[in-house]
């Protein structure tokens, strides 16, 4: 269980330190920009599509972490929104980085109320021995997804 939740949580590190790189960076340095989003690509898309069809489907399947799961995969939607406006918008327009900033509130929010609550709520709500499972369905899911990027 320790370390599914480990798991999520040094995903959210590397995620956070390349939107923090991307924010501190020059809005005129469009190759640097360029390449931290393509990390950030690599790290968040995957990440959060192996969450939704793992993690949360496991959540969803109980009383009290439905309500929650819903909230958590309707963050992931509206993220998966900002990140395609970035991705459509060049690195070098002004919007770019109010974008940017859009997009860390977002994933910082989500992060937050993840790490918080529902990782609590979700050690009370699903099984012990399913946490296993979940992590290696995690792992694998979120590695056919990079592929895929790739």
């Amino acid at each position: 269980m320790k370390t599914f939740f480990n798991e999520l949580k040094k995903d959210h590190k590397e995620v956070m330190d390349i939107l923090e790189k991307l924010k501190a960076g020059s809005p005129t340095a469009e190759k640097t920009r360029e390449k931290l989003f393509a990390q950030l690509k690599k790290e968040l898309v995957p990440h959060m599509k192996a969450e939704d069809s793992t993690f949360y489907q496991a959540l969803l399947a109980t009383q009290n972490g439905r309500p929650h799961a819903l909230e958590a995969k309707e963050e992931h939607d509206l993220t998966t929104m900002v990140f395609r406006q970035l991705e459509e918008t060049p690195a070098k327009e002004e919007i770019w980085g109010a974008k940017l900033k859009v997009l860390k509130d977002l994933v910082e929010h989500h992060i937050e109320e993840e790490e918080e609550e529902i990782f609590q709520l979700a050690q009370k709500e699903i099984e012990k021995d399913d946490f296993k499972q979940i992590l290696q369905n995690f792992q694998n899911e979120k590695e056919r997804v990079k592929n895929e990027l790739s």
